[in-house]
């Protein structure tokens, strides 16, 4: 994928990694609209941000635009398998069973083509391999280190490989990077909660929910995240000790 330059792309990564996602959105549109149209990697960046702010629908279409052009990038068939699975999900939540199969399959597809274009990057992720994902992501995490999604991945996988206390020292260091990042405030609430740090954890979730309420929604959690199951666990019964007291 042909990677862009200059000033202002990089404002609109920061503006994606900062959490400030309606800047980001406007900022990537205006791009291929007055710009580049025909840029894969803006495409795939729009889409990135439409899967942040729960909006699937959009983010297949931006990636599948970028698959378009640049038909042997691993990363937008990656991306949208995972945008695809969450609309199988959310498809089977309304009791669709059929379209949640087709989508599947389809994200299936998908993870398939991106493994083929790239086996050692993608593979153990998807075989559920979480040694493996784990060296995947920290190498991601190093060689874009501006990118403070690929080192939260990292600490949630250091979390499923019992590295408890280094997963939450990694996700407070993407906080205090991102504030507005509330994915990281709830990994870390269930991190927190996970070591007895019930305080902690309440302060953490409550951040998370100044920004997207949603985040009280296990079954929206599940829709909207790829979290290893050590994680999705330990959120789901902090959220059901909230939904208790």
């Amino acid at each position: 994928m042909r990677m862009l330059a200059g000033f202002t792309f990089v404002c609109r990564l920061r503006a994606a990694v900062e959490g400030r996602l309606e800047d980001a959105e406007r900022l990537f549109q205006v791009y291929l609209l007055n710009e580049d149209p025909q840029s894969a990697s803006a495409h795939s960046n729009l889409g990135n941000v439409h899967q942040q702010q729960g909006k699937p629908e959009l983010a297949v279409q931006d990636y599948s635009r970028a698959v378009e052009l640049a038909p042997e990038a691993p990363v937008p068939y990656l991306n949208r398998a995972i945008a695809k699975e969450t609309l199988g999900v959310q498809a089977a939540q309304r009791g669709d069973s059929q379209g949640a199969q087709d989508l599947w399959r389809s994200a299936a597809a998908d993870a398939s083509r991106a493994i083929e274009l790239d086996p050692k990057e993608f593979a153990a992720y998807f075989d559920s391999d979480f040694d493996g994902a784990l060296a995947d992501f920290r190498k991601a995490a190093d060689l874009a280190p501006g990118l403070a999604g690929y080192r939260l991945r990292e600490a949630t996988l250091l979390f499923q490989t019992g590295d408890t206390g280094g997963a939450r020292r990694m996700i407070q260091g993407v906080v205090r990077k991102v504030p507005a990042y509330a994915e990281a405030h709830a990994c870390l609430a269930a991190v927190n909660w996970a070591q007895g740090e019930g305080e902690r954890a309440e302060e953490q979730f409550l951040r998370a929910l100044e920004i997207e309420p949603l985040w009280s929604d296990i079954a929206w959690v599940k829709a909207n995240t790829r979290w290893p199951p050590a994680l999705e666990d330990a959120f789901a019964r902090f959220l059901a000790i909230q939904g208790s007291s």
